[in-house]
């Protein structure tokens, strides 16, 4: 469904971007015609088919006899000023002639823009290629030049001096006739507005000012003053000055006048110059693109200029003589308005009159016209005649009712984000809130007026946010900036406040677009960061080790002081810096490895190695631990390391492994002697009991102490021959590592123990219970196990308390990386508080009334160690013991 919206999107896109009221292409970066609007197509007289897929170049067709075979050049240059500099570039005027579906070609004079569109990577992804035909506009201008250039000749002709002011220059330009007539020199024929005023005698001077500004603004058409005027020998002389204003096609505001200046010197005189005048204001007429009119008033006869066949297509012969050529083509709709608003000027004695109204066409359609007029009194001030021009704003309407839909259409996209959305004009003053900007500060439209929204910005914003928006106002880049507004509920929260200006295609900002967006939670999401990471480092500075953290791809980005205090490397330095450069050359490779390693598959990483102090040159030992960081989705965001100083620890674990050995070597030594002791004091003990049991047969004791002395003799020999076997059973364990290692059955291990006591079983009732199911075996040495197993069921039997028989039970399970083999039994029990120290000692003995030597537990715990394993312990006097014994697995 997503895919399916995302093509009707674009189709909708580019049906929108076909059915554009201008003139569009959308070029590739080199230059090949993607798509193109109706209009152009339209304009240009070409085929979609035609032009679709081609270079633009190659579209362009140039006409040498035209003299302006240039402008493929011209259009290469400014394509490739946008390619370069990736900025907008136009083309004022360029000549292109068209070629018609007859095949004759049309003069046609273009206006061209190039619009760099730009993609995600700021790269040239299309250019917008626009086109305007001011054909029309060229021509008229060519032919009010020549039609002025005409009247200026005509006019020196009859003796009448022509002057021409541009308006926004303040200058003033007089024809040659202004030396002959006035007497000035040449220098005086282009000059300012204020010398020209000067020569106008002062009485005059405000009235005539007062007469022009006037009609500047009534926005007059045509105008006639009658003043004196100095000449150069210092005498005034009446003159009668007719004028005429030219507007701004695009603004239709004044940028010109042009008239001509007659010296009256007497009433009959001036009679006739004012007919020359009129006959020179016809010519005039002539030149402007307004449609020009004259009415008497008298006799109801109305002159038109050529305009009026040119604007509204009619032949001369079609054009009445009297103000039914204006009545009758005016819409049945606006007649009686018009006739109305224009009778109620001329018969109130007023001067000026403007409406708006619909005009008929010759093909029958209408144009909409602006229609200015002036009314001229006679003497008694009786309205004799009205001149006036008519203005063509059809164009002009249309444009503002589609400026006023977009701006309509854009206000209701403005409304419709979940953002806080303005407008302003290019002065920086806001024209426009959208509701959501209402809701959030609780104020109106008229509290906003005069910068008021400053009234809700936090005090601490005021000056910068001010400060950056009259900025981007006078230089046209774009607003970004953060501050705090105040709601309606009197919190502040904090926005970006964005703002873009809006150009026309002269590069002038009509209007500015801005929007605020809430960004509380991400502003107290970063102050939270921020103070995280400001506890961050107070603790990093606080510990004694040298902390660091990294980005997910291993690069080092932070160090904490001691780091740098250590190492003598300064922050500068660091930035550049590669942190295997300090390591020991002897474990630089083994600890990058390592490093990449953790970086590759997210694991743990801890090593230990030498980092040198660059200051002294010196190595000191380093354990070196890092974690990694990760979001929701398990993605590493950051490591987390620090270098702990174990080179104390490192020279006393060197230290210890040497005394390890040194003490490893004694124990062999006292091994070797224990059992050489053990091996050659057996046989002197075994001859000496065989000769005292000799004795006591065939020897005749009269002592009646005898039979007492001898079974204290015979136990002595007895517990001795037990001692000297039990250390060699001791030497026997210390050298039990080297052996291998087996699965071995705990059931059949038991039962052969078992058979071993089976009558101390029987003579003490124990019962015995073994449950091996969860773990059955267990990885041991073969005797090594059976020895376990026969002294814990022995002591068992031994340590039994006297008011029960004993209940012996053995299970086995499974506890991480360990078998646990449980020994539980119901004897005498100890107590844990005082004997636990020297429970697995060497001939130590808790209860004496029975035989041991005190080596069982000691055997049990140091066959154990010796194979990593090792055994807790549980008891309560009178109630039983548990021995827990722990085999390492393994299988783990």
């Amino acid at each position: 469904m997503e895919k399916e919206h995302a093509t009707l999107s674009q189709l909708s896109y580019k049906s929108l971007f076909r059915v554009l009221p201008g003139s569009f292409l959308v070029l590739s970066p080199d230059y090949i015609i993607v798509e193109a609007s109706e209009h152009y197509l339209k304009t240009t007289q070409k085929a979609d088919s035609a032009i679709i897929g081609r270079p633009l170049l190659e579209v362009i067709f140039e006409n040498p006899a035209s003299g302006h075979a240039k402008s493929r050049e011209v259009l290469l240059h400014s394509l490739q000023h946008v390619v370069t500099h990736k900025t907008a570039h136009t083309i004022d005027v360029i000549r292109h002639d068209v070629q018609t579906a007859s095949g004759t070609l049309e003069e046609r004079y273009w206006t061209f823009s190039n619009v760099p569109v730009l993609g995600a990577q700021k790269e040239i992804a299309y250019i917008l290629h626009e086109v305007r035909d001011i054909t029309e506009s060229i021509k008229k201008d060519q032919a009010a030049a020549t039609a002025q250039h005409k009247l200026w000749l005509m006019t020196e002709a009859t003796g009448g001096t022509v002057w021409e002011i541009d308006l926004l220059q303040q200058k003033i330009k007089w024809s040659e006739s202004y030396k002959t007539v006035f007497g000035y020199a040449d220098k005086d024929l282009e000059t300012d507005l204020d010398k020209r005023n000067q020569h106008i005698l002062p009485e005059d001077l405000p009235e005539v000012l007062a007469a022009l500004d006037a009609v500047i603004t009534n926005k007059q058409k045509v105008w006639s003053l009658k003043y004196r005027y100095r000449k150069a020998d210092g005498t005034y002389t009446q003159v009668i000055d007719y004028g005429c204003v030219i507007c701004n096609d695009q603004q239709d505001k004044p940028s010109r006048m042009i008239g001509s200046i007659v010296d009256a010197g007497s009433q009959q005189e001036y009679e006739k110059e004012l007919l020359e005048i009129n006959q020179r204001f016809q010519r005039i007429a002539m030149a402007t693109n307004d449609v020009i009119w004259d009415w008497n008033l008298k006799d109801d006869s109305i002159w038109w200029n050529e305009g009026f066949k040119t604007l509204f297509g009619y032949a001369e012969e079609e054009i009445e003589d009297t103000a039914i050529s204006w009545t009758n083509r005016i819409h049945p709709d606006d007649l009686q308005r018009v006739k109305s608003s224009i009778h109620q000027v001329i018969d109130s004695g007023e001067t000026n009159w403007e409406d708006e109204y619909r005009f008929r066409c010759a093909d029958g359609t209408y144009k909409l016209v602006h229609d200015r007029g002036y009314v001229i009194h006679d003497q008694q001030h009786t309205a004799k005649r009205m001149i006036g021009a008519m203005l063509d704003i059809t164009e002009k309407r249309r444009i503002e009712q589609q400026l006023k839909e977009s701006t309509a259409q854009t206000k209701q996209i403005l409304e419709s984000l979940p953002l806080m959305t303005w407008t302003a004009l290019p002065s920086g003053d806001l024209n426009y809130y959208s509701q959501r900007w209402y809701d959030y500060t609780g104020s109106n439209f008229e509290q906003m007026q005069a910068w008021g929204w400053n009234k809700y910005i936090h005090a601490d914003d005021i000056e910068n946010t001010t400060e950056l928006w009259l900025k981007s106002i006078g230089t046209g880049e774009p607003l970004l900036l953060e501050n705090r507004f105040r709601s309606a509920d009197g919190a502040y929260r904090w926005f970006l406040v964005r703002a873009l200006p809006i150009r026309d295609s002269q590069g002038n900002i009509t209007q500015w677009v801005g929007s605020h967006t809430d960004i509380e939670d991400h502003k107290q999401m970063l102050l939270a960061l921020e103070d995280s990471n400001n506890k961050f480092r107070f603790l990093t500075e606080s510990i004694p080790q040298l902390v660091w953290t990294a980005t997910p791809d291993g690069v080092q980005d932070y160090y904490n002081q001691r780091w740098y205090d250590y190492t003598g490397i300064t922050k500068q330095h660091a930035v550049h810096f590669n942190w295997a450069d300090l390591l020991h050359p002897d474990d630089r490779a083994r600890v990058t490895s390592r490093w990449e390693h953790s970086v590759k598959t997210g694991e743990y990483y801890e090593a230990e190695y030498r980092i040198q102090n660059t200051t002294s040159g010196s190595f000191r030992w380093f354990l070196v631990q890092a974690v990694p960081m990760r979001d929701d989705q398990d993605c590493i965001t950051k490591w987390f390391g620090t270098c702990t100083d174990i080179e104390d620890h490192k020279l006393a674990e060197e230290e210890l492994v040497e005394k390890n050995l040194e003490l490893e070597r004694i124990n062999q030594d006292l091994d070797s002697f224990v059992y050489t002791a053990s091996h050659d004091l057996k046989l002197p003990i075994i001859n000496m009991a065989g000769i005292f049991e000799e004795l006591v047969r065939d020897a005749d004791f009269k002592d009646p102490d005898a039979p007492k002395l001898i079974e204290l003799f015979s136990r002595s020999f007895k517990q001795l021959h037990t001692t000297i076997h039990d250390l060699g059973e001791v030497v026997r364990v210390q050298k039990s590592k080297a052996r291998q290692l087996e699965w071995l059955n705990l059931q059949e291990t038991t039962d052969d123990v078992l058979e071993s006591v089976q009558d101390i079983i029987k003579d003490t009732g124990a019962t015995i219970i073994c449950d091996f199911s969860e773990m059955p075996s267990v990885p041991f040495s073969r005797s090594n196990l059976k020895s376990i197993i026969y002294n814990l069921i022995t002591n068992a039997l031994k340590y039994r308390a006297p008011d029960r028989a004993p209940n012996i039970e053995l299970r086995s399970a499974l506890k991480g990386n360990y078998i646990e083999l449980q020994v539980k039994d119901n004897g005498l029990g100890l107590d844990l508080s005082r004997q636990q120290s020297k429970l697995f000692q060497m001939f130590k003995r808790f209860h004496n009334h029975v035989e041991g030597s005190g080596l069982g537990l000691y055997i049990v715990n140091r066959l154990l160690t010796n194979h990593k394993g090792y055994i807790h312990v549980e008891s309560e006097l009178n109630k039983g013991t548990t021995f827990s014994l722990y085999f390492k697995n393994n299988k783990a």
